[in-house]
């Protein structure tokens, strides 16, 4: 049996990005999230994917420095650039969950929690 999930909290370190294409429209985010036995304070930067509605209500809610735990997949790639061959990590979002309340007309605090 193979299953691929991963649950994340952590803060946006910038406003999402938001792109639309000609069926879709997609929202990308970066995620710091703090390393949990490290001596130092250490973090890990992860890229994070929503598709369609879910990428409309990210795109509405979320803002650099919003805490918010994220359920989803991970996703591993390639792409060649030169001579050089580049791996990239990032997670398909599932759902995610404000850990902070925002009013969505204000982008002022509220909980919400929001599911593709």
């Amino acid at each position: 049996m193979n299953y691929n999930s991963t649950n994340l909290i952590g803060r946006l370190t910038r406003d999402p990005e938001v792109y639309n294409t000609e069926n879709s429209t997609i929202t990308r985010f970066n995620l710091a999230v703090n390393r949990k036995h490290s001596k130092e304070k250490t973090a890990d930067f992860i890229n994070i994917i929503c598709w369609n509605k879910l990428a409309e209500t990210a795109a509405k809610l979320l803002k650099k420095g919003s805490e918010v735990l994220v359920v989803g997949e991970i996703r591993t790639g390639s792409y060649d650039k030169g001579d050089q061959k580049h791996f990239t990590t990032e997670v398909l979002a599932n759902m995610f969950q404000l850990l902070e309340k925002v009013d969505i007309r204000t982008k002022e605090e509220s909980k919400e929690m929001v599911s593709a």
